[in-house]
């Protein structure tokens, strides 16, 4: 992630770069507290037993996530990946080629 602070360090103005930072910091920390929490209720949503047979009687040992939840789980993790590309090329304020308003305000 050290490329993304650097990109918001050198895309925003001097007295904008502590904004930046702490929306991306923001950001990370909701990504990683709802991220966990989505993936396991898809879990808990699509799950089948592990039933095993002990001493000729048939007892459930556990609840596993079926292939469906795993197929969910990649499906959402592409579309907010999409998502996120689309956003990132529709922010014109970075650019490679052109100067950054942080180097125009210094003299």
């Amino acid at each position: 992630m050290v490329p993304v602070v650097n990109m918001i360090s050198v895309s925003l103005p001097k007295d904008s770069i502590t904004v930046g930072q702490g929306l991306n910091a923001t950001l990370k920390l909701v990504g990683s507290a709802v991220g966990p929490v989505l993936t396991t209720s898809i879990l808990a949503s699509y799950s089948v037993p592990l039933i095993k047979t002990i001493s000729g009687k048939a007892t459930v040992v556990a609840n596993l996530g079926s292939a469906t939840a795993f197929n969910i789980i990649f499906v959402v993790g592409i579309v907010l990946s999409a998502i996120t590309m689309v956003l990132s090329l529709a922010i014109s304020n970075y650019a490679f080629n052109k100067k950054s308003p942080r180097s125009e305000t210094t003299s």
